[in-house]
């Protein structure tokens, strides 16, 4: 047999070995806005468990026209495991006070889901509001399905978290927080925190 049959087995087994290596999770995950002090800016956090060539997030009033180019930190869970991943941040400036905004997170190898939010309102002709919760687990957050409803609905302007967020998020390696993280994403990638 000559060389040439050779080749197709080779092909074959580069096929077969990413599979066998590991899965690749470069989705943008656990969305999360923060106000920065400036009405007219949003900060915009989110993980992935792989390193990226970008973070990025597209974002306007009416569709994607604009873009913030962002950073991303690796970190290094202190759990047995000692797992990886990356969290990305973007700050949007120049925002219009009180205007309804969309975006996305993201870059090429992924990109999230469309999310929207409210500017925050410049001065003082305004009353915000504020939405409070604390003691909140991912096992039995009966208020949790609420607040995501709420949240997405435009019902208030910010979020406060007064402590205990997952009861332990470092447990099982951090798996915990993690899920945790998934859950509020339904809160957080709407409302500021």
């Amino acid at each position: 047999m000559g060389l040439g049959s050779c080749a197709p087995s080779v092909a074959f087994s580069v096929l077969i070995i990413p599979a066998v290596l590991g899965i690749i999770h470069v989705q943008p995950e656990q969305i999360h806005l923060s106000y920065s002090g400036v009405p007219s800016e949003m900060i915009v956090t989110w993980v992935t468990q792989n390193e990226t060539s970008a973070s990025r997030v597209m974002y306007g009033l009416s569709g994607l026209d604009q873009s913030a180019e962002g950073t991303s930190t690796k970190f290094v869970d202190g759990g047995s495991l000692h797992r990886t991943m990356y969290i990305h941040r973007a700050k949007l400036t120049a925002l219009k006070p009180g205007q309804k905004y969309v975006y996305v997170v993201g870059g090429p190898e992924g990109w999230s889901d469309q999310f929207h939010f409210n500017a925050i309102k410049d001065g003082s002709d305004w009353n915000p509001i504020l939405v409070l919760y604390g003691d909140m687990g991912n096992d039995n957050a009966r208020a949790l399905p609420y607040l995501q409803l709420e949240a997405q609905a435009g019902q208030f302007d910010a979020v406060l978290h007064v402590g205990d967020f997952a009861y332990d998020m470092d447990t099982d390696n951090a798996t915990v927080g993690d899920e945790f993280m998934r859950q509020i994403e339904a809160i957080a990638a709407y409302v500021h925190t």
